[in-house]
């Protein structure tokens, strides 16, 4: 490649920098379930930051779609998922306070919005239960 040549694409490069970061920005921000900041809700005790998965490790919310024992629990989970998106959406300031990594690779953590754990906002208003080992029974079969 020509000197001159290779010197046009290096002085093209930071601008292409520019516009991937851009770019990104973006598609972090995109349509359902996003919240500004990079933010996104997965179910009522999951959440995701930029590429990091992170599991709000205190409490147990009712599982979504496929994973609902019965239809009252994926009921409340949409519930508890669209309270969770809520309360991030509507923070002032999010915290993540890491506690290690679950056997999915997931960050175990509590989310903390403008000083309040996110879990005891959820167990308070009923969207969740403290996590006990094992997944609660949300549809009173066990």
């Amino acid at each position: 490649m020509p000197a001159f040549s290779l010197s046009l694409h290096l002085r093209r490069a930071p601008l292409a920098i520019v516009a991937l970061t851009l770019a990104l920005s973006f598609a972090m921000s995109g349509p359902a379930g996003a919240i500004e900041d990079g933010w996104r809700v997965i179910d009522g005790d999951t959440l995701a930051h930029g590429s990091e998965r992170i599991r709000i490790a205190s409490i147990d919310t009712p599982e979504r779609n496929w994973r609902a024992d019965c239809d009252a629990e994926a009921q409340l989970a949409e519930l508890a998922t669209q309270r969770l998106e809520r309360l991030i959406s509507e923070a002032g300031r999010i915290e993540l306070v890491r506690d290690g990594v679950d056997r999915y690779g997931r960050t175990l953590g509590e989310i903390v919005l403008d000083a309040r754990p996110v879990s005891e906002v959820l167990i308070s208003e009923g969207y969740a239960v403290p996590w006990e080992g094992r997944r609660h029974d949300w549809c009173g079969t066990r």
